[in-house]
């Protein structure tokens, strides 16, 4: 570093000491001799402080340091290192000349008690440096300047402001890294600014504890050609308070103020509002606002493909037409105004702040059903509190708002408008009969009047013989219960919470429409609806039930074709059901010609909608309305094959629920979806039947999602129904890879004519059957398939170690009947090119008079079980198990003469097949065509041998004669391994396989005559 040369002598050195000393008593002006060459700020040598002087760039060197009442040179350069020090001045003025000012400003803190007024040039502040104008300060940058001042902040450097300022033309920036808090007692625009521009640009960290609001410098007019501009660019942005112009005045206002924000984080930690010439939001943006604060962006353009995200406790108003946004926490603020919301959506646990009353939504994305409404109900009759087309929408207002309403109003939905009303009817609050007028505080309520049954543990009754008045509804709140006695015609029933409604025996019972109202805070609570033994509870047809548990003892009978679901849900709602049925019945009706007019549905909201199941939905004991039973050529139903079963059909497939048959049997002639996360279970010899019906014409079951059967022991689950001629499988098509779409227990009955899939299904098996069915075939215009494909579409089959999978087949049974039908033609199914794996086993079983055998195609299996034949009872037809040519089986086959190698495409074609080892039962054929001198084979390719009494055969097909020597290959066989017993006149050799040390090849060659063979 530059040093000024010590020019004084010892004496005079003293002198000047003693000058100085007397000098300190008043302001000094100091000079930084350096210029901009950095310095730090306190070098001194032998008592001289070389970088500063009190006479003049060009004077003495100071032997005193400014001070806080000192005073910087008005137009001079300062590049300062404080070597991590603190200091005090009082000012740097404004000088007469307007040349350039330069500060730079590193590692330490330099603090101005008094003005600080530059012309143009640039304050830097450096790493670890901190510039600090406190109260009682005044800043004036870029006065009168038409090159303006800059002000950096730079990475590691800190400014605070909190005396006055005026500003006029320059810039303040904020890098990364950097942090300015900008808290003046007083801002104001510099009166007389000559087409200045002044832009705050933020990239670091920028603290406005009050805000950005400016006021009157002075009664001058100001330039119209003058701007200010405030960007928002990255980093964080702390604000307290409003972004304003002055006061509205046309001699007090500054030029067009812009505002932009485009990136980073605003902390709004007050109410912040903006009264600008132009407020723009670029980019994706994060509001965090403090709890009660309020950050109002309804004067905001939002720029194509911005975004903005709201987190924090507080508050944030949009435009009408509101951006892409994201509410994350705290709420949104609407006004007396028309919104758009279709492009905003809510987390769980947000609101929607309704300020004043009076908004409309019209147009909303479904995650709005996330938010709770909120406001205050003012106690004056007719006013509207919210408005919009979509009646759920107003519907789920108007529950999150009940428990606002003053005592003595209502609010009453009519048409698209939610309003306050005063009370027309009246409570019932005192347990007893609901005509007693004692109990509603002396007058029974007129016909035409909206009812409440009101209180903890109140019970009001409708006993034999009574008849309600007409009220328009009757609504059930706070713990009380609705107990009807007699056969009864209700209103539109509403249950709150922890309501209950109940059908007592032999009353039947309609009503006009069921809502049901819960709570989900601080814990779920759900109003019941309970139908107890021997009681009727007669539905329209398209009966929706939601936010109702259901207990069933008695009958629920739709009275018209429609079907009904328990637990359903408008789109963008979410909503809850429980349904359990001991003994209890439920009665469908079916017409029209749709296959599903009439289905019965569990959890199946509209597409968007989401049902959470409160626990299994379970049908014990029960019976399901209308069956298909068969037992005089009669049906129970007009007509008979209009009935789905629907499960989970546009529910999400994250929310996991189960419908259980627990002893309850169904027939169903409609189409069958199990969806979402759906898992139907059969238990305790709960039956489910796909019934064919009116020729071959019947529906499929198809399972997508999530979607599972489960059939337990001793249950049943029969997908006997063909399809439009044959061609309506049971399709499995789940959403995820290696989903067991099928899960078939100890016992268990799986039956189907064919299945389809996307591969991603799996069944799994434990000592289960696999029931193949025989079509009824009525007349000869339906062109039935010959041949099934079980397994076509699934990914795999798993067994369970130690458990078989039998194969086993029937001919067509009615329900309940008991009556089987026998049918000519012989049945022989190809098992779907699809792994079975595990460590079971399987087993193909007849249970008819026809032949029936099942072909082993895939030559991916890993189970390491047997397979085998079960022999045929007598009078039963033969019982084959094939291995298609490229089939393998990983555990031991048993040849028991009923297991045989055939080519799916020409039976007369050798074979080749892969077994884990083979147990000689019987004797096994190996089938050898000589054509011309060439010998073509069957191959078996084997580990081991077990013999239990048979032997290979080789068979020479074409009936030629064996000549002797004759030899052949039969497969690979392991190295060592045990040759296998053969036919007589027949001897096994090995030879080595070339590159092979695990497997030699096979051979078998004939002799005629006397042999002896030594091994």
């Amino acid at each position: 570093m530059h040093k000024p040369s010590i020019r004084l002598t010892t004496a005079i050195c003293a002198a000047a000491l003693a000058i100085g000393t007397v000098s300190r008593l008043q302001a000094t002006t100091y000079y930084w001799i350096p210029g901009m060459t950095q310095g730090i700020w306190d070098a001194q040598e032998n008592g001289f402080y070389y970088n500063w002087s009190m006479e003049g760039l060009e004077g003495t060197t100071a032997t005193t340091l400014p001070g806080s009442g000192d005073a910087l040179y008005q137009n001079g350069d300062y590049n300062l290192d404080l070597d991590g020090k603190s200091y005090t001045l009082a000012s740097w003025p404004t000088p007469s000349d307007w040349d350039n000012h330069y500060l730079t400003l590193a590692n330490g803190i330099l603090t101005f008690t008094g003005e600080v007024s530059t012309h143009s040039g640039q304050i830097n502040v450096d790493a670890e440096g901190a510039f600090v104008l406190p109260s009682g300060s005044s800043f004036v940058p870029g006065i009168y300047s038409s090159s303006g001042m800059m002000i950096n902040v730079n990475n590691g450097g800190t400014m605070s402001v909190a005396g006055t300022v005026r500003l006029y033309n320059g810039s303040f920036a904020i890098a990364n890294g950097g942090s300015l808090t900008f808290a003046p007692s007083n801002l104001r625009f510099g009166a007389e600014a000559h087409n200045y521009a002044l832009t705050f640009s933020n990239s670091g960290t920028l603290s406005l504890p009050n805000g950005f609001s400016f006021n009157r410098w002075d009664t001058a007019t100001v330039n119209a050609g003058a701007t200010y501009s405030f960007l928002q660019m990255a980093g964080t942005l702390n604000l307290g308070g409003p972004i304003a112009n002055a006061p509205s005045s046309s001699s007090s206002l500054p030029g067009p103020f812009s505002v932009v924000f485009s990136g980073g984080i605003v902390n709004v930690m007050g109410n912040v509002t903006f009264n600008v010439t132009s407020f723009t939001v670029e980019n994706s943006i994060t509001f965090n606002v403090s709890p009660s604060a309020l950050i109002d962006l309804t004067p905001a353009s939002f720029a194509a493909g911005s975004s903005i995200t709201k987190t924090g406790a507080g508050y944030v108003k949009l435009p009408t037409t509101a951006p892409t946004a994201a509410i994350s926490a705290g709420a949104l603020m609407l006004d007396a105004n028309t919104y758009d919301l279709s492009s905003v959506t809510f987390a769980a646990d947000t609101g929607i702040a309704l300020n004043p009353v009076g908004g409309r939504v019209n147009s909303s994305d479904s995650s709005i059903a996330n938010a709770t409404f909120t406001a205050t109900i003012p106690a004056t009759a007719g006013t509207a509190i919210f408005y919009s087309t979509d009646s759920a929408l107003l519907t789920k207002v108007k529950s999150d708002l009940d428990a606002s309403v003053p005592s003595g109003f209502q609010l009453v939905v009519s048409g698209d408008m939610l309003s306050v009303e005063a009370e027309t009817g009246a409570s019932f609050t005192v347990t007893g009969d609901i005509l007693s007028a004692s109990c509603w505080g002396g007058t029974v309520p007129a016909a035409g009047l909206d009812v409440a049954i009101d209180g903890a543990n109140v019970v009001a009754t409708l006993s034999s013989g009574e008849t309600l008045p007409e009220w328009n509804s009757i609504e059930v709140k706070n713990g009380a219960t609705l107990r009807i006695e007699t056969d009864a015609a209700l209103p539109a029933i509403v249950l709150n919470k922890n309501a209950t409604l109940e059908i007592a025996g032999n009353a039947t019972v309609s009503f006009a429409s069921l809502t049901g109202a819960v709570a989900t805070s601080p814990s779920l609570v759900v109003p019941v609806l309970s139908i107890e033994s021997g009681a009727k509870l007669n539905v329209p047809g398209g009966m929706k039930f939601s936010n109702v548990n259901i207990n069933l003892e008695g009958a629920i009978t739709v009275t018209t074709a429609g079907g009904v679901t328990f637990g359903y849900a408008a789109a963008g709602e979410t909503s809850y059901v429980g349904f359990f049925s001991n003994g209890g019945t439920i009665s469908l009706n079916c017409s029209g010609s749709d296959y599903d007019s009439s289905p019965l549905r569990f959890c199946c909201p509209d597409s968007g909608g989401t049902v959470v199941a409160l626990s299994e939905l379970t049908l014990k004991d029960s019976t399901i309305n209308p069956r298909y039973v068969r037992s005089d050529i009669t049906y129970d139903f007009t007509d008979r094959h209009q009935v789905g079963f629907h499960l989970g059909r546009n529910n999400p497939t994250n929310e996991l629920f189960e419908v259980v048959f627990d002893n309850t049997k169904y027939g169903v002639c409609g189409q069958t979806k199990i969806c979402g996360g759906a898992t139907f279970r059969l238990k305790n010899g709960g039956k489910y039947v796909n019934l064919e019906a009116h020729g071959l014409w019947n529906r499929n079951a198809e399972i997508t999602g999530m979607g599972r059967i489960i059939v337990e022991t001793g249950c049943e689950f029969r997908m006997n129904a063909m399809g439009d001629y044959g061609k309506q499988p049971l399709a499995v098509n789940p959403g995820y890879a290696d989903h067991e779409a099928i899960v078939v227990e100890e016992s268990g009955i799986f039956e189907c004519y064919r299945t389809s899939g996307n591969g991603n299904g799996v069944m799994a098996v434990s000592n289960a059957i696999y029931q193949i069915y025989i079509p009824w075939i009525t007349n000869d215009v339906f062109a039935v398939e010959t041949v099934n494909q079980p397994f076509a579409g699934l990914g795999a089959v798993k067994t369970a170690n130690n458990t078989t999978l039998t194969f086993s087949t029937r001919n067509r049974v009615f329900w309940d009947s008991g009556q089987f039908f026998d049918e000519s033609g012989d049945r022989v199914v190809t098992l779907a090119d699809v792994p079975i794996t595990g460590g079971g086993s399987i087993v193909v079983s007849n249970a008819n008079a026809n032949v029936f055998g099942v072909i082993v195609q895939s030559g991916a299996n890993t189970a390491t079980g047997t397979a085998s034949v079960t022999a045929p009872a007598a009078g039963l037809g033969a019982t084959t198990l094939y291995f298609a040519d490229g089939a393998n089986w990983a555990g031991t086959v048993v040849a028991d003469g009923n297991v045989v190698l055939t080519n799916l495409t020409d039976g007369a074609s050798s074979t080749s097949v892969t077994f884990g080892s083979l147990d000689l039962t019987e004797n096994f054929p190996i089938r050898v065509w000589n054509n011309a001198g060439t010998l073509a084979n069957d191959k078996i390719n084997v580990d081991a041998y077990v013999a239990n009494g048979g032997k290979l055969t080789p068979v020479l097909v074409n009936g030629d004669v064996w000549p002797s020597g004759t030899s052949f290959e039969v497969g690979k066989i392991a190295k060592g391994a045990e040759l296998p017993p053969l036919a007589k006149n027949w001897v096994a050799s090995v030879k080595s396989i070339d590159n092979d040390d695990d497997y030699d090849m096979l051979c078998l060659r004939y002799f005629k005559g006397t042999q002896i063979i030594l091994r």
